[in-house]
């Protein structure tokens, strides 16, 4: 399990910065917490290497010559919805920046530079990117990546889950699968219809009705569902989702934490 304050060190960071005694100070305090980083002068110099090296986080100036950092940011967010964009900016320009805000730019960073803000910014960045990807899962603050840990975590949830069906409906499905992608679980259900159900179904105008049955089933005990959830993972969790399949014979639930 990872945590958030050393999730930079797999990071490349690119740093935009035209003063160069202020980019060679930052450069020294960025080299020692991230994996990779990379330098420009100016927004041009800065766009092309986002191109070439594509990296995770871009730090950059607000005011530099050839290119500035809003431009750059435009024409990074033109191609990149994903990588973090944090701009350094002096307070008479924060007016500016708020009104780029929709480009796509995370966070900005009042000059002059204070680390302690810049390093909780980047953290939170690469965090977010983390839970972006389906091979980890995202808790609170920490990042399960290792395969083995997520599983236990999946086999449990199957567990609970189908002993919570099976309580409160007197028939247990054939099998639950859990599977965590990311910041959501999907948990399906497979064969979960009761002999009543099953019989209502042979004709065809009832499936509205256990449709709608089965789906307030799931949303009526919405929070027994998330206390299963935090009594296994102890995190807040909702339920976003309840899909009635009955082509595939499943209830599939899809969860957000």
């Amino acid at each position: 399990m990872l945590d958030k304050t050393n999730l930079l060190i797999k990071c490349k960071v690119l740093y935009v910065e035209d003063d160069e005694m202020q980019r060679e100070n930052l450069k020294i305090f960025l080299k020692r917490r991230v994996g990779k980083l990379y330098l420009a002068e100016n927004g041009e110099e800065g766009l092309k290497l986002f191109n070439e090296q594509n990296p995770d986080i871009v730090i950059t100036d607000l005011k530099m010559p050839v290119m500035d950092g809003i431009e750059m940011s435009k024409k990074i967010r033109e191609k990149n919805k994903k990588s973090a964009i944090i701009i350094t900016t002096a307070f008479s320009d924060v007016e500016t920046v708020l009104g780029a805000m929709d480009i796509g730019i995370d966070k900005y960073i009042l000059k002059p530079v204070d680390t302690g803000k810049l390093v909780e910014a980047m953290e939170d960045s690469a965090l977010r990117l983390a839970g972006e990807s389906e091979d980890n899962f995202v808790l609170d603050d920490k990042i399960i990546s290792d395969k083995k840990e997520k599983l236990e975590y999946e086999n449990k949830l199957q567990i609970k889950i189908a002993y919570f069906i099976k309580s409160n409906t007197g028939k247990g499905p054939k099998s639950v699968k859990a599977f965590i992608k990311g910041n959501l679980i999907e948990i399906e259900a497979n064969d979960p219809l009761t002999i009543y159900e099953k019989k209502l179904l042979e004709q065809s105008k009832n499936k509205s009705l256990v449709n709608f049955s089965r789906e307030a089933f799931y949303n009526d005990r919405k929070d027994e569902i998330e206390k299963i959830i935090f009594e296994i993972l102890g995190v807040k969790c909702n339920l976003e989702r309840v899909t009635i399949d009955f082509k595939n014979n499943r209830d599939i639930l899809v969860i957000s934490v």
